[in-house]
Order: structure tokens, then sequence, then C-alpha cells
């Protein structure tokens, strides 16, 4: 019995193994389709076999996972639960497009549903006009509005602390500012606040120059200000340009704006 280092190389071995009873079938397969000319012939990927158990038909890439698998093997391998239906079968198991009218109609639709835009970029998924997408948005924008403790802020907002954030926070902790980190209001989560005094420091970096971000902030601003809460924005990028001493007269700015 031979050893082979993997299962693709053990699986080019068997159709053309001595031993396979299939062997002289898969020979004279082989030969006809290459008129006799079986000298130099490799086996290529796509050359169709024969099950050395119940004697099917498949191309070489797929036979040894058939095999495996195959009921007429008395060694064979137990699929997962989720690959099996009520008869404890994988309906397709071994079957391709050109044995098996189902699989090539599958793949039939599949390319017409692509030409037709049922399906784009290999997701299916219905169409949304202009009018229902901004309906939507609105009904969306509403329940979170009612609901803001079921917004999923997390899925979309990292929860580690940046180093900008940190930094500030440092900075903060140096000066004695009374700022604490992060709280949330409505859908909206402060960098840096007091709440006391119903005050917010945001500390912007590169995402905040979209357009569509800054629509957000200033969203988010008109409705802090509408709770009464007064904010002032810092550019991350601007400040790490600036030299020490204004660094320090915007440090200053915030002890001011605090007072």
């Amino acid at each position: 019995m031979r050893e082979f280092d993997s299962q693709q190389k053990m699986a080019g071995h068997i159709p053309h193994c001595k031993l396979n009873p299939n062997y002289e079938k898969n020979l004279k397969h082989i030969r006809d389709k290459h008129n006799n000319d079986i000298e130099g012939i490799f086996i290529h990927k796509d050359e169709m076999c024969f099950c050395q158990y119940c004697g099917k038909q498949y191309k070489l890439y797929g036979l040894k996972n058939h095999e495996n698998y195959c009921n007429f093997n008395p060694n064979k391998k137990e699929h997962s639960q989720k690959y099996k239906n009520k008869d404890n079968n994988c309906w397709n198991k071994g079957l391709t497009k050109l044995n098996d009218d189902r699989i090539k109609k599958q793949g039939e639709t599949y390319k017409e549903n692509l030409k037709t835009g049922k399906i784009i970029h290999g997701r299916k998924g219905k169409h949304w006009s202009d009018e229902d997408k901004k309906r939507i948005s609105i009904e969306k924008t509403k329940y979170y509005n009612e609901h803001p403790d079921l917004l999923p802020y997390r899925l979309y907002h990292s929860s580690k602390i940046s180093y900008p954030e940190q930094y500030f926070i440092n900075v903060f902790e140096k000066e004695k500012i009374d700022l604490k980190y992060h709280l949330r209001i409505g859908r909206f989560e402060l960098d840096f606040y007091n709440e006391e005094k119903k005050i917010y420091i945001e500390i912007d970096g590169n995402t905040h120059k979209q357009k569509r971000v800054q629509e957000i902030d200033r969203r988010k601003d008109e409705y802090l200000k509408s709770l009464g809460w007064k904010g002032m924005r810092i550019d991350w990028d601007d400040y790490q340009n600036k030299s020490f001493e204004d660094k320090k007269l915007i440090v200053c700015k915030i002890k001011d704006f605090l007072i």
C-alpha cells in the first residue's frame, strides 16, 4: 500500500492504479478519448473516471470526494448534519451539470438572474427605488429616535479607544480638566463630556471630512443643541500639525469653554 503526502496526490493516483477494479475501464476510456495514443498522457482533472465501488462516472477532481461518501463504500464517511436531508443523505453528492439536469438548471437560472439584474455581484436582493429608499430611511430614523436603546451602535463603531482619544484622556488628566470619556445620548455618542455643565468635546479624525459624516455631525450638533448642550470640535489632523505653543492655546480654550 502506497502512502501519499496529500489527498490531491492520492486522488490523482486512484484512477490509474493497477489495483483499482476499474483500472482497465478507466484506461480504455482515456485511450478511446485520445485515439489510442496513451503514451505520455497525464490524467487531467477534467478526465472522466469510474468509481471503484459503484462504477458511476465522475470527473477526476470529484471522484475522490464521491468515493469517500459512496453508499457502496464499506468504509464510507458520514456527512455533517448541515449537509444531510431527511433521508440522511446529501442530495447533490457527486452531481454535476453534466450528469444531473437539476444542477444544470440551477446554473442556467443563476446566469439568467445575473442578466436580468435579479442578482447583483453574486448577491440576491430586491431593487429598491429612490422613493422606497427615502421612505425606509425616514422610518428607520423615526424608529431609532423612539427606541435609542435598540440602536446597534457597536456594530458600526469600534469599542476600542482610538489614539487621539487616549491622547486627550491623558491631557485632560494632566491638566485636571473635568471631562469624562464617552456618554451616549439618544442615537449619538459623545467623545468627552461634562454632564453637569452640558458641555461636550468631539475629536474629529479623517473620516469626519467626508460629506456623509459631516452631515451626521451636523444633525448630531443640532440634536444636542436642542437638549441644551454646547459643543466644541477639534480637528485631529490640524491639531497634530500645530506647534507646542498652539496646542497649549487649544487646551486653554477648552478650559475657558468649561467655565
